[in-house]
């Protein structure tokens, strides 16, 4: 029962990570004009979150709970092969972004200051649906703070079906406050491969070369489903460098 009960919730978490029926924060756009002495950003600690795997509309799911745990079992056992894959590729998403981002910030005369590590360290409960924070404290010797939920990056498919393929996916959120945590300066979404039919992030249309009807297309794709994933990330890392 305890399994049964993880697995429901899992399922839960996930959709609501993609799902568009969850409040967004709301966007806000960049003035990049009335804020142009902001040179100096501290990136605060990103959250930890694997490489995911998921199916909405799951046929399974129409059988009840029993369906429902059923296609969540096959989900995680889909999920550890294309975690693994993504081992065997050398393919690390947050180390990707933050070089992608790190390098296009540059260009547009940013200095980002990182944290020393990559894992992130705020507890879940002080995070949103979207993985931002709740709350932001005071950051020193920088003008502004950036804080970046990698929400899901992975594959995803709507369905079952040539029509709904697996393609890879990358939702991020953002949020750029002033240095005190008093002020939004900056919020929005980006979304790439727009599996739940998000109104409101910034869309990015996915490569149509990385397309998996089924889960063994996918599988059998092997290091190029990976590929794809990495174009992924770093096209979401791009256009979200483009909006500061």
């Amino acid at each position: 029962m305890k399994s049964m009960f993880r697995c429901v919730v899992l399922v839960l978490l996930v959709t609501m990570g993609l799902s568009a029926c969850v409040t967004a924060p709301k966007s806000q756009a960049f003035n990049r004009e009335a804020n142009a002495t902001l040179k100096r950003i501290q990136i605060l600690p990103l959250q930890v979150k694997p490489v995911e795997l998921v199916m909405f509309n799951n046929p399974a799911n129409s059988f009840g709970l029993i369906g429902a745990v059923i296609a969540e079992s096959g989900r995680e056992s889909k999920e550890k092969w294309l975690q693994k894959a993504s081992v065997a590729a050398k393919f690390e998403h947050r180390i990707q972004f933050r070089e992608k981002f790190a390098a296009a910030m540059l260009e547009r005369g940013y200095e980002l200051h990182w944290p020393e590590e990559l894992k992130g360290e705020t507890p879940s409960g002080a995070r949103d649906a979207f993985g931002l924070r709740k709350q932001y404290g005071r950051v020193d010797a920088v003008d502004a703070q950036l804080d970046i939920g990698l929400m899901f990056v992975g594959h995803a498919a709507a369905g079952a079906g040539a029509a709904e393929p697996y393609r890879p996916t990358v939702n991020v959120s953002a949020r750029l406050v002033s240095a005190d945590g008093k002020q939004i300066l900056f919020s929005d979404l980006v979304f790439y491969h727009n599996v739940t039919n998000n109104q409101t992030a910034i869309i990015i249309e996915p490569d149509p070369k990385y397309a998996y009807p089924k889960f063994d297309d996918l599988e059998a794709a092997g290091s190029v489903a990976i590929d794809g994933l990495a174009q992924a990330v770093e096209q979401t890392a791009l256009a979200l460098a483009k909006q500061l």
